[in-house]
């Protein structure tokens, strides 16, 4: 057992976690050395010290060698500072090692979640991400110093210990080894519980931390529905389970404590003292030499305890290392190569798309094109597909058959993100806005746009007169996802910023649909005027926005109902006659 323990947790998982995160060590070997080097003199020291105990008890005190008694004296304080020494190198180099391992492994997590399709982005939880960069990065940095060379200096501090004892009196020794095969075997059982509960609390304090995020952001809506009390009970509910699986955790932790407390220090350890006095009294064994065997035990047993403490916390710690390894690992996909699209002129052609999400079927055989520089407009209502078909030009979904090309040759699955996102820009009903000031928020588009063409842009979004308003203007802080503006104004700084970036295709996804009828058709117009050589695809279930439009398409159940010109379609189509005259009276 004692064998399968050390090869089980050294020689594989160690190994493979070592290996992984190696890369991120590579040119700070010296540092990891230098800390080997550290622990090895500790351990020579450790061993050495006790040795005095011995001359001061037999020789000094029994014998009466008096001149021994400035050695011991001398070996002391010269022990006590070089340990005090090596103590405080061990731990800056410990530190600094750790801090670099946690930089570089969270600007790799950092660099791999933005390369990551959206796709898989999407397919994560926010919750799990931050605790993958906040607390499991942490428990992957320690690593090295803990679960190898802490592990390591115990091992081989046990060994050296184990052949001191069994020199100093080779029976006292054995009695005191019988005990190690149980401590590993209560260690094993203590760490496969422990696992499988930090597993469970992990998971579960993920779920948490996305449903709190989620909550926060949207507590206009929670008390607008007097959900206050619902909430309670779900906040309630997750640190009820969350405090049971840490106690639990706990709770092991404690017993495999109190299991080597008893043990160690109350049962080897009065049989240990009643031997040796009766190797004392026959002769066989010296007081001093008594008391340096059990310093040796003693510091034997705390390195046992050590270890079985490394093989709990390493159980503890596997999902979160393996969660950063995964990670990192998910990273290493190569991105999708540059596509020459220096004479992308903006056509786009859906050729029988069919999408679903599970097994609900959402666009059945959309075929349509646009040309470049013209204007369509996509209606329908709720549910019909519009904004899927939004998602599939973006690639943020792929579709279940057919293909959708630029350029009548490019597959937009086949075009590298970055690029695809330079050349297709995307307002959306509820458009992300950061905490930053209003400059910041547009030059994100574009950090090079001058102050001029700021202004501009605002004046395109019918939006300057009120910034100038502002105390302080385009220094104005807006607060988190825009919260100090009207879904009005988010909406015409979303069109702002749109204008900075200057897509060759622009895509309004209900982005006007917090403006009133009037302000959204002059704002659309003013800004096609301004693009008129991009092209423009207008997503709306207000009818009023396709009067600008060169063609409009009706989506309706999934498939297009009808194509055409506004007025081509107030003629021919009962569908789109009878929304547009019902929204007309509304």
């Amino acid at each position: 057992m004692f064998e399968y323990s050390i090869y089980f947790i050294v020689k594989v998982y160690a190994t493979l976690v070592i290996r992984n995160i190696s890369k991120y060590i590579a040119n700070r070997r010296k540092i990891f050395l230098r800390l080997g080097l550290l622990q090895f003199l500790l351990l020579a020291l450790t061993l050495a010290t006790p040795y005095l105990y011995k001359l001061l008890i037999d020789e000094v005190m029994i014998e009466g060698q008096l001149f021994l008694l400035s050695v011991v004296i001398i070996g002391y304080l010269v022990s006590y500072g070089l340990e005090t020494i090596l103590l405080t190198i061990s731990t800056s180099t410990r530190n600094r090692m750790s801090n670099l391992l946690t930089l570089r492994i969270r600007k790799m997590l950092w660099r791999n979640y933005s390369r990551w399709y959206n796709q898989k982005f999407n397919a994560m939880q926010t919750g799990e991400l931050k605790n993958q960069i906040d607390n499991d990065v942490e428990i992957v940095s320690l690593f090295p110093e803990k679960h190898i060379i802490q592990y390591y200096y115990h091992m081989l501090l046990l060994v050296f210990l184990s052949g001191l004892m069994l020199w100093i009196n080779w029976k006292l020794a054995l009695i005191g080894f019988i005990s190690i095969p149980l401590s590993f075997w209560m260690t094993r059982w203590l760490g496969k519980t422990v696992y499988r509960t930090s597993e469970e609390h992990r998971n579960l304090y993920s779920s948490y931390e996305e449903w709190l995020k989620e909550t926060l952001q949207e507590w206009k809506e929670v008390k607008s529905f007097r959900l206050e009390r619902r909430k309670e009970i779900s906040f309630t509910f997750y640190w009820k389970r969350l405090s049971r699986l840490f106690f639990k955790k706990q709770l092991f932790w404690t017993a495999n404590r109190t299991f080597i407390s008893v043990k160690d220090f109350f049962v080897t350890k009065l049989n240990i003292y009643f031997i040796g006095g009766i190797f004392i009294i026959s002769g066989e064994l010296t007081i001093g030499a008594l008391v340096l065997f059990m310093s040796y035990y003693d510091q034997a047993f705390r390195s046992l305890g050590q270890i079985n403490e490394l093989d709990v916390l390493l159980q503890e710690h596997k999902p979160n290392i393996s969660r950063v390894l995964k990670a990192l690992d998910m990273g290493q996909v190569e991105p999708k190569p540059l596509t020459d699209i220096r004479h992308f002129n903006g056509t786009i052609r859906f050729h029988h798309i069919q999408f679903s999400y599970g097994t609900k079927p959402v666009l059945k055989q959309i075929n349509f094109h646009v040309n470049p520089g013209e204007c369509l407009a996509i209606i329908g209502a709720s549910g019909s597909g519009k904004s899927t078909i939004a998602k599939l030009l973006l690639g943020v979904l792929q579709p279940q058959e057919g293909i959708v090309l630029l350029n009548d040759t490019l597959k937009v699955q086949e075009i590298n993100e970055d690029q695809l996102n330079r050349k297709i820009g995307i307002i959306m009903q509820d458009s992300m806005l950061f905490n930053l000031s209003i400059r910041d928020n547009l030059l994100l588009a574009n950090p090079k746009a001058t102050e001029d063409d700021i202004w501009k842009a605002c004046g395109f979004a019918q939006i300057d007169r009120w910034i100038e308003s502002l105390p302080e203007g385009l220094d104005t802080v807006i607060g988190e996802r825009g919260s100090s503006l009207s879904g009005g104004e988010r909406q015409r700084l979303a069109v702002a910023r749109i204008v900075l970036q200057r897509p060759r295709i622009v895509v309004f996804d209900e982005a006007t649909s917090q403006m009133d009828h009037e302000s959204e058709l002059r704002l659309l117009q003013g800004i096609r005027d301004y693009m008129s050589d991009m092209t423009f695809i207008i997503i709306t279930h207000r009818l009023q926005s396709v009067l600008i439009s060169d063609r409009t398409i009706l989506l309706h159940q999934g498939e297009v109902a009808a194509e055409g010109k506004h007025q081509n379609l107030m003629e021919t189509s009962p569908l789109y006659r009878n929304m547009f005259f019902q929204q007309k009276m509304v």
